[in-house]
């Protein structure tokens, strides 16, 4: 069992091993922020179910933004633009709605 005073010195490290800079949405993000950290707290591995989490994100992302590229008259091969998942977005959202 860890001490508070030993907790406390493993968030400051992840704190500085893991700044927002270096995000990355598919190879370090929360799930792999989770993992690390359960693993130096010793409390043994995340479910499975958590750390599909990121996967599951990322198909729903992808499904928004195909709906964006779609409604803008884009091809699904063009490069990803922000209005893309915005206009996708708002197209589930009415979707829904009805």
């Amino acid at each position: 069992r860890l001490t508070e005073r030993e907790v406390n010195r493993i968030l400051r490290d992840l704190e500085a091993e893991w700044p927002s800079s270096g995000y990355k949405f598919l190879s370090r993000n929360c799930c792999h922020f989770a993992t690390e950290l359960a693993s130096r707290l010793d409390v043994g591995p995340l479910p499975d179910n958590v750390l599909r989490l990121d996967i599951y994100a990322t198909r729903e992302v992808v499904s928004v933004v195909r709906s964006g590229k779609t409604m803008r008259g884009r091809s699904p091969t063009e490069t990803f633009r922000a209005r893309d998942f915005c206009f996708g977005l708002a197209g589930d959202a009415t979707r829904h709605r009805s």
